[in-house]
């Protein structure tokens, strides 16, 4: 049993509990007494004369004296006790209210209008998601108040109507609420960038997208784009581990910075998706670069010219050659371009 509600049950009983065995010893105390002086006097011998202050009237006094004592003291037991549960319901209603307030307050920042700038947009509703979860974090303490409410047999609380389940549920809201509305923003970004991105694509990348946000936080970080572009076939796994390779594609999409947001992603998966050259200058180009062969190497690519940019992309994209001479670019455009021959 938690300690404060021993406490709690030891102020109400003990008093009562211990009276009842005292007034029974006292009465014990004066039948032997009565007994014995009877006995004394049938047998014609004095009477038994305790020593001062303990005659049986003596004993009932000391006895009322430590009743009244015990009653003080069990009314200052209870007082204490109601002083500390009051304690208790302020502390819970004042933490629970607050982290209540602090979730209105981002529910109404995340529906405020930020004007056109939608990257801005998008920025400030990253932010409150970032500390919208953060601040879940903090209804640990919440529930620890509501324990400690729950240990002392307080069933309601004037302080608060909340709940730790009820701050549970609002938290929960208001995550999906900024998600929805930084999917919007996402959503008007892609179309407004043109590219031709139609809004099953735009679906498209984003279920991929959150498929491997695997911490939920609105971005890709290293681990999380690796796998990503591992799963869907654009870099092959490093068994080496130098990923000198991965690093580059990862530095260039993320523009500096340590993890990979939704519209930079869809800029980077709409590049790989094609381009707007006719796949038959794109074949006539690859055929130049490889001088007329079915396939070209790295040796084809260096001597044509080609930027260090352009390279990575035909190691990393164009299939391997039969034989493993080089890459096989008229497989690579069968598959990126279905209708061409």
């Amino acid at each position: 049993m938690p300690k404060l509600k021993q406490l709690w049950l030891l102020s109400g009983n003990i008093g009562e509990r211990n009276e009842d065995k005292w007034y029974k010893k006292k009465d014990d105390l004066a039948t032997l007494f009565t007994s014995i002086q009877t006995k004394l006097r049938f047998q014609k011998l004095p009477a038994y004369e305790p020593p001062a202050g303990l005659y049986p009237h003596d004993t009932e006094k000391h006895i009322g004296h430590l009743g009244t004592v015990e009653t003080t003291r069990r009314r200052q037991l209870n007082a204490n006790m109601t002083a500390v549960k009051s304690k208790l319901e302020k502390n819970f209603g004042d933490q629970a209210n607050a982290f209540y307030n602090e979730i209105q307050k981002w529910k109404h920042d995340a529906l405020a209008d930020y004007g056109n700038d939608l990257h801005h947009a998008k920025d400030k509703l990253n932010n409150i998601l970032h500390n919208v979860k953060q601040h879940a974090g903090g209804l640990h303490n919440v529930e620890k108040a509501e324990k400690l409410c729950e240990e002392a047999n307080i069933e309601s609380n004037e302080h608060t109507d909340h709940t730790v389940d009820d701050l549970a549920f609002e938290i929960q809201q208001v995550e999906k609420l900024i998600t929805n509305n930084i999917a919007a923003v996402e959503s008007q970004i892609a179309a407004s960038g043109g590219g031709g991105i139609s809004a099953a694509q735009l679906k498209e990348y984003k279920d991929t997208f959150n498929h491997f946000d695997v911490d939920k936080d609105g971005s890709l970080n290293r681990l999380e784009f690796k796998s990503c572009l591992t799963t869907l076939g654009l870099i092959g796994i490093d068994f080496e581990g130098s990923d000198a390779k991965f690093e580059r594609i990862f530095t260039d999409v993320a523009g500096g910075q340590d993890h990979i947001l939704f519209d930079h992603f869809v800029e980077y998966m709409n590049r790989l998706a094609g381009s707007s050259m006719d796949p038959n200058q794109i074949a006539a180009a690859f055929s130049t670069v490889a001088k007329g062969k079915n396939h070209l190497t790295k040796h084809d690519c260096q001597a044509a010219g080609l930027v260090q940019e352009d390279v990575e992309f035909i190691t990393l994209h164009l299939p391997p050659a039969s034989g493993g001479d080089g890459y096989d670019y008229n497989a690579y455009l069968k598959k990126s371009f279905p209708g061409h021959h």
